[in-house]
């Protein structure tokens, strides 16, 4: 998921300072160096995450447990770099560097514990390439038999990252083999390396998956190729799912099991394997965030115009929304349940015609409006969210919630505070042509100005700056440097 450039300016040299912070303590262990990588990764620093793998490199007051993974660390920071990048070439630039970090701590340390992920991220690698010409297969701008050619190589490089797990996988069954019957939980070290041992297994099992999954999308829907390979990783979730379905990692084949039934248009499979995670308990709380994922896929599966399972789909939504919490409803599932569910209880509600079901029409249609407007308010920090706060804001603008189909022009300073964010966001929609981007911000530009003249006593300083931020942003993306300068020399000399 993308985390725009705009969105990452301010708080970069904060971050900065505080990996040279985190340096100058002395004897900094593995744990609170790699925990600072992780927030770094998980906030989408990439950039920063890496000079703070090279840092810790060659400071003297990081300790060597640390220093040994960072060819390992550095290479999937690349990989989550890669993932968000509209630009193919840097991409693969990217995913270069990343076979290279880990070829080198391969061949440093070929029997530390991390050895053996660090052979499936090299054969992951493969399948981020592939997914790249999958990519670019769908852009407009190629032709049919371009399209077919970069289809052709797709499903190139995942036959060859199947070969690469299929002998991985073969390793891992023996290796975790040798741990049947242990129960000796006092010796740590033992017990830590069968837990490795069946992680690697589940992991490589759903990559399978995965894999055949991705294969299938190199073919059109119609074709039998489309259909074999979905079934083939149907097949490959649900035997994955009878043998660990009491972990996580089943729990999740069981849910891309039920993905593929849904794609073959077998939705009653589908539902019926959705139906089995949501039996499932509360905990591990990892546990609840499979549910959450089931939920929103049986819902697109219910609201489907072959299924039109309406009522279900409340159903399901009632049952999520009883023990959700408030963390859970803001996150992008919670989002897209709501979204949804706001979908059933209209279509639901346009069904119901004869005198006697018009309480229950206008209840139907009172909760729709409650949803996607509770969606349309959400935070939209990320890419995916701000997609849905943008299709419940046209939702409620349809007539039957009593709004215009038209796109009101904003009449307050927060509303086209929130269109230019808007604007922004669709800017670093992956995929998108250059002319789509153009005009996205010069809407953004348009929307920016409309909020400064419509500012209030009300809106703070702070509001107001944010405005001038994304502007500075906007002029700089493009190449207007002079405006871009002016703007951040004015935010920099008068409030940094």
């Amino acid at each position: 998921m993308r985390t725009p450039r705009w969105r990452q300016w301010l708080p970069a040299a904060v971050i900065a300072m505080t990996s040279l912070c985190v340096f100058s303590q002395a004897g900094v262990a593995s744990e609170e160096a790699r925990k600072f990588l992780d927030a770094l990764r998980k906030m989408k620093y990439f950039d920063i995450a890496l000079e703070h793998l090279e840092m810790a490199r060659t400071s003297p007051r990081v300790d060597k447990d640390f220093k040994i993974t960072i060819d390992y660390e550095s290479g999937l920071t690349l990989i989550y770099q890669s993932r968000p990048e509209r630009a193919f070439s840097i991409r693969e630039k990217q995913l270069s560097k990343a076979r290279k970090c880990f070829e080198r701590f391969l061949a440093e340390y070929p029997n530390h514990p991390l050895a053996a992920d660090t052979e499936s991220q090299l054969a992951n690698l493969l399948v981020e390439r592939g997914s790249i010409k999958t990519e670019q297969a769908e852009s407009r701008s190629k032709n049919l038999e371009q399209k077919t050619a970069l289809r052709a190589e797709a499903r190139q490089l995942y036959a060859e990252a199947q070969k690469a797990y299929e002998g991985l996988e073969k390793r891992f069954v023996e290796e975790h083999k040798k741990f049947r019957g242990m129960n000796d939980l006092k010796d740590s070290k033992k017990f830590e390396a069968r837990d490795q041992a069946r992680r690697n297994l589940l992991q490589v099992g759903l990559a399978l998956g995965g894999i055949r999954y991705e294969i299938a999308h190199t073919y059109e829907p119609s074709t039998d190729g489309y259909k074999q390979d979905l079934e083939a990783a149907a097949k490959k979730y649900s035997e994955y799912y009878e043998k660990y379905g009491d972990y996580v990692a089943g729990l999740y084949a069981r849910l891309w099991e039920g993905r593929c039934y849904k794609e073959l248009g077998r939705t009653d499979e589908a539902l019926d394997a959705l139906e089995d995670l949501f039996a499932q308990p509360d905990q591990p709380p990892a546990c609840r965030l499979v549910k959450s994922k089931a939920a929103v896929l049986a819902l697109e599966t219910a609201l489907l115009p072959k299924v039109k399972k309406y009522k279900e789909a409340l159903a399901m939504y009632r049952e999520w929304a009883r023990t959700a919490r408030p963390d859970e409803e803001e996150s992008i599932e919670g989002l897209a349940i709501k979204f949804l569910s706001g979908e059933a209880a209209l279509e639901y509600a346009q069904s119901l015609i004869k005198k006697e079901e018009r309480k229950t029409r206008k209840d139907m249609l009172t909760l729709a409006k409650q949803l996607f407007r509770d969606v349309s308010r959400a935070e939209a920090e990320s890419r995916p969210k701000a997609e849905y706060k943008k299709k419940a804001k046209a939702k409620l603008r349809g007539k039957l919630l009593g709004g215009t189909d038209e796109l009101a022009e904003p009449t307050t300073f927060a509303e086209a505070s929130d269109r230019a964010r808007d604007e922004l966001d669709r800017m670093q929609t992956p995929g998108l042509e250059p002319e789509e981007v153009t005009e996205a911000r010069v809407e953004a530009v348009q929307y920016c100005r409309m909020a400064m003249r419509m500012r209030t006593p009300e809106v703070t300083t702070v509001q107001v700056n944010v405005i001038r931020y994304y502007l500075a942003y906007l002029y700089w993306s493009s190449n207007n440097l002079y405006e871009a300068a002016v703007m951040g020399e004015f935010l920099a000399r008068r409030y940094s």
